[in-house]
Protein backbone atom coordinates (compact mmCIF):
# COMPACT_ATOMS: atom_id res chain seq x y z
CA UNK A 1 0.00 0.00 0.00
CA UNK A 2 1.40 3.62 -1.06
CA UNK A 3 1.19 6.10 1.94
CA UNK A 4 -1.38 8.40 -0.50
CA UNK A 5 -3.81 5.41 -0.18
CA UNK A 6 -3.54 4.78 3.85
CA UNK A 7 -4.30 8.60 3.96
CA UNK A 8 -6.43 9.05 1.36
CA UNK A 9 -8.25 5.53 0.92
CA UNK A 10 -7.62 5.75 -2.77
CA UNK A 11 -5.09 4.84 -5.04
CA UNK A 12 -2.78 7.26 -6.90
CA UNK A 13 -1.33 6.17 -10.05
CA UNK A 14 2.21 7.79 -10.62
CA UNK A 15 4.83 7.49 -12.92
CA UNK A 16 7.39 4.43 -12.45
CA UNK A 17 10.09 6.75 -11.58
CA UNK A 18 8.14 8.77 -9.00
CA UNK A 19 6.81 5.30 -7.47
CA UNK A 20 10.04 3.56 -7.26
CA UNK A 21 11.72 6.73 -5.53
CA UNK A 22 8.77 6.73 -3.01
CA UNK A 23 9.04 3.12 -2.35
CA UNK A 24 12.84 3.33 -2.07
CA UNK A 25 12.64 6.50 0.46
CA UNK A 26 10.03 4.39 2.48
CA UNK A 27 13.12 1.75 2.26
CA UNK A 28 15.39 4.06 3.18
CA UNK A 29 14.22 5.11 6.42
CA UNK A 30 13.62 1.42 7.54
CA UNK A 31 9.66 2.15 7.90
CA UNK A 32 7.02 -0.71 7.51
CA UNK A 33 4.12 0.29 5.36
CA UNK A 34 1.55 -1.11 7.68
CA UNK A 35 2.63 0.21 10.89
CA UNK A 36 2.87 3.52 9.32
CA UNK A 37 -0.47 3.43 8.00
CA UNK A 38 -1.84 2.13 11.77
CA UNK A 39 0.46 5.11 13.02
CA UNK A 40 -1.26 7.50 10.31
CA UNK A 41 -4.80 6.61 11.62
CA UNK A 42 -3.84 7.09 15.14
CA UNK A 43 -2.78 10.94 14.34
CA UNK A 44 -6.01 11.14 12.22
CA UNK A 45 -8.11 9.85 15.43
CA UNK A 46 -5.88 11.98 17.80
CA UNK A 47 -6.69 15.49 15.62
CA UNK A 48 -10.16 15.16 15.33
CA UNK A 49 -10.38 14.19 19.23
CA UNK A 50 -8.20 17.34 19.73
CA UNK A 51 -10.82 18.94 17.28
CA UNK A 52 -13.80 18.08 18.96
CA UNK A 53 -12.18 19.25 22.67
CA UNK A 54 -11.58 22.43 21.34
CA UNK A 55 -15.19 22.58 20.35
CA UNK A 56 -16.67 21.79 23.14
CA UNK A 57 -14.58 24.03 25.00
CA UNK A 58 -15.08 27.16 22.71
CA UNK A 59 -18.61 26.68 23.38
CA UNK A 60 -18.52 26.24 27.04
CA UNK A 61 -16.77 29.80 26.99
CA UNK A 62 -19.69 30.72 24.99
CA UNK A 63 -21.98 29.92 27.48
CA UNK A 64 -20.47 31.07 30.30
CA UNK A 65 -19.75 34.53 28.91
CA UNK A 66 -23.46 34.74 27.73
CA UNK A 67 -24.28 34.30 31.22
CA UNK A 68 -21.83 36.97 32.96
CA UNK A 69 -23.15 39.18 30.62
CA UNK A 70 -26.74 38.58 31.34
CA UNK A 71 -26.30 38.94 35.24
CA UNK A 72 -24.68 42.25 34.05
CA UNK A 73 -27.34 43.40 32.23
CA UNK A 74 -29.78 45.71 34.80
CA UNK A 75 -33.47 44.69 34.24
CA UNK A 76 -36.00 47.50 34.21
CA UNK A 77 -39.27 47.43 35.39
CA UNK A 78 -41.84 49.16 32.87
CA UNK A 79 -45.29 50.68 34.70
CA UNK A 80 -48.65 49.81 32.48
CA UNK A 81 -50.92 52.57 32.52
CA UNK A 82 -54.43 52.44 31.32
CA UNK A 83 -56.07 55.25 29.37
CA UNK A 84 -60.17 55.57 29.00
CA UNK A 85 -61.12 57.38 25.63
CA UNK A 86 -63.97 59.78 26.76
CA UNK A 87 -65.73 59.22 23.33
CA UNK A 88 -65.86 55.83 23.02
CA UNK A 89 -64.91 54.66 26.45
CA UNK A 90 -62.26 52.18 25.38
CA UNK A 91 -59.95 51.36 27.24
CA UNK A 92 -55.73 51.36 26.18
CA UNK A 93 -53.16 50.20 28.29
CA UNK A 94 -49.69 51.78 27.49
CA UNK A 95 -46.16 51.93 28.43
CA UNK A 96 -45.61 54.11 31.38
CA UNK A 97 -42.41 55.76 30.30
CA UNK A 98 -43.35 56.20 27.21
CA UNK A 99 -46.38 58.19 27.68
CA UNK A 100 -46.89 62.10 26.62
CA UNK A 101 -48.82 63.86 28.33
CA UNK A 102 -51.29 65.92 25.74
CA UNK A 103 -53.20 68.93 27.03
CA UNK A 104 -56.34 69.77 24.27
CA UNK A 105 -57.07 72.85 26.50
CA UNK A 106 -54.40 74.60 26.03
CA UNK A 107 -54.26 78.26 25.64
CA UNK A 108 -51.48 80.73 25.28
CA UNK A 109 -50.62 83.09 28.28
CA UNK A 110 -49.84 86.62 27.23
CA UNK A 111 -46.38 87.60 28.00
CA UNK A 112 -44.90 90.91 29.16
CA UNK A 113 -41.98 92.10 27.19
CA UNK A 114 -39.32 93.92 29.07
CA UNK A 115 -36.98 96.21 27.89
CA UNK A 116 -33.44 96.22 28.51
CA UNK A 117 -31.23 99.42 28.54
CA UNK A 118 -27.70 99.70 27.80
CA UNK A 119 -25.84 99.50 31.21
CA UNK A 120 -23.96 103.21 32.21
CA UNK A 121 -20.67 102.53 33.72
CA UNK A 122 -18.82 105.54 36.00
CA UNK A 123 -14.88 105.85 35.27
Amino acid sequence: MSPYRLVFGKPCYLPVELEHRAYWAVKQCNMRIDEAGKQRKLQLQELEEIRNESYESSRFYKEKTKIFHDRMILRKEFSVVEIRSPTSDKAFKVNGHRLKLFYEGFSVNIMEDVALKSPIYGD
